[in-house]
This record gives C-alpha cells, structure tokens and sequence, in this order.
C-alpha cells in the first residue's frame, strides 16, 4: 500500500515537472555572430491622427529602435526591448496631419547589428487640431478661401469648441462681415471667456468699428492675464498684435503716454522720444509733431502687423 502510494507520488512530481519544463519553454538562443536580416520590410498597417502601427518580420529573434520624425532636427525614437521574430509596434504622440519619416535599427540577442533598413514614411489623418493648423497657416498666407475650408473642417468635427468659432470670426473680420465675425467671435468668448484669440478679435472688431472703449476692455483683458501669449495654431499672433490693435483706440482717446508704451513694447528699437524732434521720424520720413510720429508708427505697425488699412488722423 505504501508502494503503490510512493508510485503515485513518483507519477505526479513527474507530469508537474514535464508541465514545468514545457510552460518555461522559450525562444533557444544558439550563439552566433551574423547579423539578423529582415524578411518582411516595415510597414506601416494603420494610421491615425496621433498614432501609427509598424509590422515587420525578422528571421531570428530581435529588438529594435524605431526612429521617427518630422523635422530632420528632432528625430524621436521607439525602443523596442523585447525579442521577437514578428514585430508589431504601435507609436503614438504624433502630430495630425503630418508627413512622419521613420526606419527601424535591429540588433539580435547577442547584439549583432544594427541592420538599418531604408527610410520610409506615413501621413497620420487629421483632427480638429489640423484643421485649425492648416486652416490659419492659410490665413497667415491671405489664401483665404483655403483657410475658409479648413476652418469649417474643424467646425463640423465639434461645434462647440471655442477655437472652431474664432478662427471663423477672424476669417469674416478680412472676408465677410464685422457682424457675422462679431457674432462668431462673441460665441468663442461665450464658451471660453479667456479665450485670447477671441478677445483678440472682439478688440479688432470693436476699433473697426471706432468702438473704443470696447475694443481697449478687450485688448487689456488678454495683456492683464496673458502678457506673453502665443496663438498655438499661429505665431503670428500673439501679445504684440493685441498690443497693436490697441494702439488705435488709446490714440483716438488721446493716451498718448500709453500709445508710446505700447509702441516701445512692439518696437524697442523706434527711437521717438516726445521732446525731440530730430527723433519725428517713422520710415525715413520726418514728421512736424509728435502727434504725428506716433500716428505714422501707429500705422507702420498696423500694417506690419494687422495688414489692416492707416489711421487717419
């Protein structure tokens, strides 16, 4: 009886051994010195706006880093750690609606390498955020109809998101009319009342208009909070240009102390100083009085900055 129950013990510590050895059972590495070779080119099997998927197959066991970019001047990379002979890797954080280049850097266990294979590329699809970006690269080049297109691209994808409607209100205040840009540009600040870019477009609006005081309350809520704001989707847009806009309506209210603040602030180099009048001069072009000057920097800027038309005095 003890036997037959030693024997039985015997049976199982064998078959849990022979379940150990094959669960434990993984790639055998042999030793060599060659190195590995890819036998299916990379390829890229799905794109998305921020993401994109690699496969390729190599004929040992590898790792791999994928390097991407761009620009040529910040290329990223993806380290794959974990040795495979199937390869499929999915890389994410990308820019929407951007040409990527990429090729793959592979090593085998024993670090023979790194096989290079050719540099290939992908376009991730667009998102709300392409939209815009197109749409106000576009503006930034007066191609206006295009940027028209994109802007009602990002539109239709969330109209409820405050950029989709101030970037409409920009495109109207150079293309349609100061009440539709009005309206979108209210809209924005509605869903958004920090939203510098809307603010920025109400003070526009406001001084075209000749509304003054309007178009200062604006202006100055963007400088108060944000005195060194950036339009994401537009460098060309940004505290200075508000700073411009404002110029108008503190000139016309005979501010003339905070016109020249301003003025200095956008362009420190100017050189005018009130009680000089070999400093009166804007452009190569001298000037009588200081009133004047500032009128002709006023309009230096606004064409510099706003491509809008001169203020008359």
């Amino acid at each position: 009886m003890r036997k037959s129950r030693n024997n039985f013990l015997v049976s199982i510590i064998i078959v849990l051994l022979l379940i150990f050895i094959s669960c434990s059972e993984k790639i055998i590495y042999k030793y060599d010195d060659t190195n590995p070779a890819v036998v299916v080119q990379p390829d890229v099997i799905e794109v998305k706006d921020t993401s994109a998927v690699i496969y390729w197959e190599t004929n040992e066991p590898t790792n791999a880093v994928i390097e991407y970019w761009f620009d040529s001047g910040d290329v990223r990379e993806y380290i794959e750690e974990e040795n495979s002979q199937i390869h499929r890797v999915e890389i994410g954080g990308l820019e929407p609606f951007m040409t990527y280049y990429y090729r793959l850097k592979i090593w085998d266990y024993y670090e023979n390498g790194p096989v290079k294979t050719e540099i290939d590329s992908f376009h991730t699809l667009h998102n709300i955020h392409s939209f815009l970006r197109v749409g106000w690269s576009f503006f930034t080049e007066a191609d206006y109809d295009s940027a028209r297109f994109y802007f009602y691209g990002a539109f239709n994808k969330n109209t409820f998101y405050p950029f989709c409607h101030a970037s409409i209100g920009w495109h109207r205040i150079y293309n349609d009319s100061l009440i539709a840009a009005k309206s979108s540009l209210i809209r924005s600040v509605e869903l958004n009342n920090y939203l510098k870019i809307g603010l920025a477009g109400l003070a526009l609006v406001y001084i075209i208009e000749a509304n003054v005081d309007s178009s200062i309350f604006y202006g100055e809520k963007v400088l108060n909070f944000y005195p060194n704001w950036e339009f994401r989707y537009c460098k060309k847009i940004d505290a200075n240009t508000v700073r411009v806009i404002l110029l108008e309506p503190y000139f016309k209210k005979g501010n003339f102390t905070r016109v020249k603040a301003l003025i200095d602030q956008v362009w420190p180099e100017n050189g005018i100083q009130p009680d000089i009048p070999s400093t009166w001069i804007v452009e190569d072009r001298e000037y009588k009085s200081y009133e004047e000057t500032l009128l002709a920097a006023i309009n230096y800027l606004k064409k510099k900055y706003l491509e809008m038309p001169i203020t008359e005095e």
